[in-house]
């Protein structure tokens, strides 16, 4: 942020006030969203489904797998950026949020209300069957 506010003397002089701010005001949109929706999911999950067995080696590959798909989204905005345009790159960071957003709901049991033992049962059991679809879950 400072960066921009260093910088936005020479960036008001080139740009119009209104594309300026929405471009601002799309940026911090999509910041603020995902920090409320999928940002929080991986770290949520960490708390939820390993068994202590497995907790600090599962929270150390997901933390890693995170801070790739960070890396990923860095390395590649400005190549996107400038293939496709200014609005176009967002468009295509929100759809695979919307993807990933549509996975989760449809692959990720629902662990409410369940102890961590009926957790580890559960993803035995689905890592038994091979496959899992969303369904609701009460405890037993």
């Amino acid at each position: 942020m400072s960066f921009f506010v260093f910088l936005s003397p020479y960036l008001l002089s080139s740009l119009s006030s209104l594309s300026l701010s929405l471009s601002l005001s799309f940026f911090l949109s999509f910041s603020i969203l995902f920090l409320l929706f999928l940002g929080p999911i991986p770290w949520t999950m960490n708390a939820e489904i390993y068994p202590l067995w497995a907790r600090s080696m599962g929270s150390g590959i997901s933390t890693f797998v995170n801070w790739t798909f960070t890396l990923l989204v860095s390395a590649t905005f400005l190549t996107i950026h400038d293939a496709v345009g200014d609005g176009n790159v967002f468009l295509i960071y929100g759809g695979c949020s919307v993807v990933a957003l549509i996975y989760f709901y449809l692959r990720i049991p629902e662990t409410k209300g369940l102890s961590l033992e009926e957790i580890e049962k559960l993803f035995q059991d689905i890592a038994r069957a091979g496959s899992y679809r969303a369904t609701k879950v009460s405890p037993s």
